[in-house]
């Protein structure tokens, strides 16, 4: 991987015990016991991965024309690039053991699917290319194969140089895949299908291939699955009225959150025992809402002063990340705030 003069910068972020907490609420088993923010990154909000030593967030940023995806250190706050110049839309995600990455790259009309060991066993390598977009690579629990989704349908590659990959349905069957993830036991693929730019329906299908099962023909935008249960949660489009967040278990579906707020970013803790999502209410602000599995009450934990929030839990379930915007400032330029929770007996 080409590495620019950005690598030998390594541009530092602000680190400031930042005021973002308009209002931290105790919730029946969680306190939010401070918070540390890393301003101005000029980056779009895209995805924020976590290592699973929890010391670096992985993210796409821009810098001087070019897009980068960096590690992010929360101990001094140095960026160091991982990729140089995968595209602007690129999507990237991590094994579960952190020592491999993969990422989409667009080039001439066409997209590849990128592998990249971080453990130092080799360089990069492409797996596969196709002509048009490529979305949503999701490694396999065992990080043993990659899902992916192209304009001709949702495919399973094994992460390794020369592997075939293989089609599991094509476009024509339930529309062209859109988000996908895979469940909790590595046999099936949940994923979202439909036109792009428009909301889909959302189906499962086991990954060694078969008929696809329809979950929900509501409008859905997205997907997460639960990291240790058959659970998933997915967004549904609300049109002219609020986005809603709703569980999927046990072959049914419920909602999860209030209808008079509009809910976006669902995110699993590591133990599949609670979601966070961001909800946008009369303020404008965004607040940051855990329900636990169990609970009847989803509680709001905090209420960033900026009208956009996009989280993901750390690996001891004990933090959690988001983008956030401030009031007043370019819509290009996010600040991340690492938050930590202390888990407290009901």
């Amino acid at each position: 991987m080409r590495h620019s003069a950005f690598a030998a910068l390594c541009l530092a972020a602000l680190l400031t015990l930042s005021g973002c907490i308009l209002r931290a609420d105790r919730t029946p088993e969680l306190t939010v016991i401070g918070s540390r923010t890393y301003d101005a990154l000029s980056a779009a909000p895209s995805a924020l991965l976590w290592t699973p030593n929890g010391n670096h967030l992985v993210f796409r940023h821009a810098s001087d024309g070019q897009t980068l995806l960096v590690y992010l250190s929360l101990q001094d706050g140095q960026l160091a690039a991982l990729a140089v110049d995968p595209g602007g839309e690129a999507e990237y995600t991590l094994s579960r053991d952190g020592n491999q990455m993969a990422y989409t790259r667009a080039a001439g009309g066409s997209t590849s699917l990128i592998r990249l060991p971080l453990d130092g066993s080799g360089p990069g390598h492409a797996l596969v290319s196709a002509v048009g977009a490529m979305r949503s690579p999701a490694f396999s629990p065992d990080g043993k194969r990659l899902a992916y989704a192209t304009e001709g349908g949702l495919w399973v590659v094994e992460a390794k140089a020369g592997a075939v990959p293989r089609l599991l349905v094509p476009a024509e069957a339930a529309g062209v895949p859109l988000k996908l993830g895979w469940l909790a036991d590595g046999r099936s693929i949940a994923y979202v299908a439909g036109i792009p730019g428009v909301p889909g329906k959302l189906w499962q299908i086991a990954a060694k291939g078969g008929q696809p099962a329809l979950l929900s023909a509501q409008p859905v935008t997205d997907v997460k699955c639960s990291p240790k249960r058959k659970s998933l949660a997915y967004v549904v489009d609300g049109g002219d009225g609020p986005d809603t967040i709703w569980l999927y278990q046990g072959r049914q579906s419920a909602q999860l959150s209030k209808a008079e707020t509009s809910a976006r970013e669902p995110e699993w803790s590591p133990d599949g025992r609670r979601l966070v999502y961001a909800a946008y209410g009369d303020s404008g602000y965004a607040r940051l809402h855990i329900h636990t599995l169990g609970v009847a009450e989803e509680s709001i934990v905090y209420e960033l002063a900026g009208p956009f929030a996009r989280p993901a839990w750390g690996p001891d379930g004990a933090k959690l990340a988001v983008w956030w915007q401030r009031p007043g400032t370019s819509s290009t330029v996010h600040d991340i705030s690492v938050i930590m929770l202390e888990t407290k007996p009901k």
